[in-house]
């Protein structure tokens, strides 16, 4: 079987703004569509490389650290640059793509405050921002991607220490309100706490335009059994999403239906394509003559949209 996980591929920044997908329409098509409980994207992958995280943290900051060749001791977090604002009686989240600051002054400005209470902040050449830590913080967080655009009150931290962290969120935006020379970053937030874990399983065959799916694959040794499964990863579409770049969106459409064209010319082809909003498809060759069937992936993109 072929897994295809791409996260935000059913919520566009522009859902009138849809190029063709002639791959995607036939899967939508002639596959049996599904409505599952909705997973979050590094849960989604993690269960890819044998680990269930249950209620706990991916610990994506440690993984990604990992890839990056830092030395991985201890605990890692993610971080991520955002905007904070009120609507009404709600405070909104809104990221901040770590490519449009200047990251290394931000960070160096964390760090000389912070460099006592044994924190380290580190800013890799692509993805998230990342914090090490001396003491471990025992809590459940909740990704970037579950709280953007969103108000902040059902994802704040929980945990022993989700006070501790909550109070160093609160130090982050006093410092960043009186450095006054962060831009629109005005507020950090935090997730992904963990050490390195072991990888005890890893697939098939793994086709990843994702780092956090190369950082689980970095990550897998001699003891990660292989699955039956292959499994293709991309983020542009969760990054499209996130950031409201439609073209960035777009791009991670266009690495979907290639990969899509290379998995449907194989005989007995089976895929699962799923997203982190509960949306999946199953699909094998024999469906190819369900004809009856007159979804396409755009309506399908649209009639989301306008139930949100």
């Amino acid at each position: 079987m072929h897994r295809l996980i791409v996260p935000g591929l059913f919520e566009p920044p522009d859902s009138g703004a849809l190029p063709q997908t002639p791959l995607l329409d036939h899967l939508v098509a002639r596959g049996e569509m599904l409505r599952e409980v909705p997973v979050g994207y590094e849960q989604l992958l993690a269960g890819c490389f044998g680990i269930d995280a249950g209620q706990a943290d991916v610990p994506a900051g440690a993984l990604l650290a990992n890839f990056h060749s830092r030395h991985v001791e201890g605990q890692w977090a993610c971080v991520a640059p955002v905007h904070l604002h009120v609507d009404r009686d709600r405070l909104l989240l809104s990221p901040v793509d770590p490519a449009t600051v200047d990251s290394s002054r931000i960070v160096g400005l964390l760090n000389d405050h912070f460099r006592e209470d044994g924190m380290q902040f580190h800013a890799p050449p692509e993805g998230p921002w990342l914090l090490e830590l001396e003491t471990p913080f025992v809590v459940t967080t909740r990704s970037i991607d579950d709280v953007a655009g969103r108000s902040l009150d059902p994802f704040m931290p929980a945990g022993v220490d989700a006070g501790k962290l909550q109070a160093l969120m609160n130090e982050c935006q006093m410092l960043l309100h009186a450095d006054g020379r962060a831009g629109v970053v005005n507020s950090l937030w935090f997730w992904g706490f963990g050490g390195l874990p072991p990888v005890p399983g890893k697939p098939l065959e793994s086709v990843c335009n994702s780092l956090l799916c190369k950082s689980f694959v970095r990550a897998c040794d001699a003891d990660s059994a292989p699955a039956d499964a292959s499994v293709f990863v991309t983020d542009s579409c969760l990054e499209g999403r996130r950031y409201g770049d439609m073209q960035r969106w777009i791009s991670g459409l266009a690495e979907t239906e290639q990969r899509l064209r290379e998995l449907l010319e194989l005989r007995g082809t089976q895929l699962y394509l799923q997203s982190d909003n509960g949306f999946a498809v199953r699909y094998r060759s024999s469906m190819r003559f369900r004809f009856w069937q007159s979804r396409n992936f755009a309506k399908l993109v649209q009639s989301q949209a306008s139930h949100e």
